[in-house]
C-alpha cells in the first residue's frame, strides 16, 4: 500500500495515514487510498499536511577558501477542513505525499510531494476537497551558503458549492528552511507543527567553521542540535516526530550537519531527517574531500477525526 496507517490505539474515531519514502523524486501517479465514513459520524475533521522538502548538500573546496553549507528544506502546507458528516460522501480518496532524499554533496534537495484528499480518485479541481503542497527543496551550499527551502503553499478545492458553504477551512504555510551559512540560524518551534530543516554550517576564508544550526524545541517537543565542527563534521539531529490523541500532530525539521576539515581534508557532516511534512537539514561544508548530504524530509499525510 502507498500510505500507511498508524495505529490508533483503543481510538476508533481518529484515522492516520503517512506517505511513504523517501524517494530520490516522488512518484507522479500513486496510488490511492479509501476512508469510509463511519454510520456514526456527526462531524468530520480532516488535516492534510504536504511532505517536506529535503536539505541540501554543503559544498567541498580548498582549505583557505568560503565554504557553505546547504540549505534546510521548507516545511509542507497545512490544510484543516472542518465539515458536517451529512456534506461528504461516503467513501474520500487520500494521497498522502511521499518524502524524500537529501541532496548529495553539492547537490540540492528534492521537492516534497503535495498531499491530496479527493472525492474520486484524481487530483483536477472538481474531484479534490483539499490540496497541502510539499515544501520546497534546500539549496546547494555555495560561498554564500545554501538557500533554505521554500514552506509548502496550502490550497483548497471543492468538488461542488456544497463544500464550501457547508465546511470551515484553513489553510497556512510554515517557516522556510534555514540558510546554510558560516552562521546558520537557528529554528524555534512555535505556533504551527511543523518546521523548515537549519542550514549547515560552512567555513570561512579564515578556516574558521561552524556547527549546523539547531532546532529548539518547547514543552514535550524536544531540540535538535546542529552537527559540530572537526576533522569531520558531526551529523546534525534528526527532528521530532510526535504524534498523540491529545495534543496531535508535533514535528520538526531536520539540524544541520557540521562543517568538517579546515586546513585539512574533511568531510562535512549529515543534515539532520526530519519528522511529519518537515524539511530536512542542510549538509555541512567539506574540505577538498566532500560536503554533508543533506537530511531527508518528512512523509506527508492525513488525520481525519469524527465525533
Amino acid at each position: 500500500m502507498y500510505g500507511v496507517m498508524l495505529p490508533q490505539g483503543t481510538n476508533t474515531n481518529i484515522w492516520t495515514f503517512v506517505g511513504p519514502g523517501p524517494y530520490t523524486t516522488a512518484p507522479v501517479n500513486p496510488p490511492w487510498i479509501t476512508w469510509r465514513k463511519p454510520s456514526h459520524a456527526k462531524m468530520v475533521f480532516i488535516q492534510m499536511v504536504g511532505a517536506g522538502g529535503s536539505g541540501g548538500g554543503g559544498s567541498a573546496g580548498a582549505a583557505a577558501t568560503v565554504r557553505g553549507g546547504g540549505g534546510g528544506g521548507g516545511p509542507g502546507g497545512i490544510v484543516k477542513l472542518l465539515i458536517p458528516a451529512m456534506a461528504l460522501p461516503d467513501l474520500l480518496y487520500i494521497n498522502p505525499g511521499a518524502a524524500v532524499l537529501g541532496g548529495a554533496s553539492a547537490t540540492g534537495g528534492a521537492v516534497g510531494a503535495s498531499t491530496f484528499v479527493a472525492t474520486s480518485p484524481g487530483t483536477a479541481n472538481g474531484q479534490l476537497l483539499g490540496n497541502a503542497s510539499g515544501g520546497g527543496s534546500g539549496g546547494v551550499g555555495t560561498t554564500s551558503g545554501g538557500t533554505g527551502g521554500t514552506a509548502g503553499a496550502a490550497s483548497v478545492s471543492f468538488a461542488f458549492a456544497g463544500f464550501a458553504l457547508s465546511g470551515t477551512v484553513t489553510g497556512t504555510a510554515g517557516n522556510a528552511g534555514g540558510v546554510g551559512s558560516a552562521v546558520p540560524t537557528a529554528i524555534t518551534f512555535g505556533l504551527q507543527p511543523i518546521t523548515g530543516g537549519t542550514g549547515g554550517g560552512g567555513w570561512t576564508a579564515a578556516n574558521a567553521g561552524t556547527q549546523g544550526g539547531s532546532i529548539t524545541g518547547g514543552g514535550f517537543v524536544p531540540s535538535a542540535t546542529g552537527g559540530a565542527t572537526g576533522a569531520t563534521g558531526g551529523d546534525g539531529g534528526d527532528g521530532a516526530n510526535l504524534m498523540s490523541n491529545l495534543y496531535g500532530l508535533a514535528s520538526t525539521g531536520g539540524a544541520g550537519g557540521g562543517a568538517g576539515g579546515g586546513a585539512v581534508s574533511g568531510v562535512g557532516g549529515r543534515g539532520g531527517h526530519a519528522g511529519f511534512g518537515s524539511g530536512g537539514g542542510g549538509g555541512g561544508a567539506g574540505t577538498v574531500t566532500a560536503g554533508g548530504a543533506g537530511g531527508n524530509s518528512g512523509p506527508g499525510l492525513v488525520i481525519i477525526c469524527v465525533w
